[in-house]
């Protein structure tokens, strides 16, 4: 199953959810229970022949490098 990155329109936070391609689950914030939450375009995860995986998905920043949201307005 894939991972999505979502960001929150009410309080801004940014998350990921594992879920189902097919899914129609509302998305529900984790840190305030707002439904208006929107959908970020991420890279997907590349995974190796040895089994460990890369993401480009999300930095420790909390930032989500391909749509800026979340990051400084630099």
């Amino acid at each position: 199953m894939p991972v999505y990155v979502f960001e929150c329109k009410k309080c801004g936070k940014i998350f990921e959810l594992l879920m189902s391609m097919n899914s129609t689950a509302e998305v529900t914030c984790p840190s305030c229970g707002s439904k208006d939450v929107t959908k970020c375009i991420t890279a997907p995860a590349m995974v190796n022949v040895k089994g460990s995986s890369t993401s480009s998905s999300s930095d420790s920043s909390g930032s989500c490098p391909l749509c800026n949201l979340g990051g400084s307005d630099t």
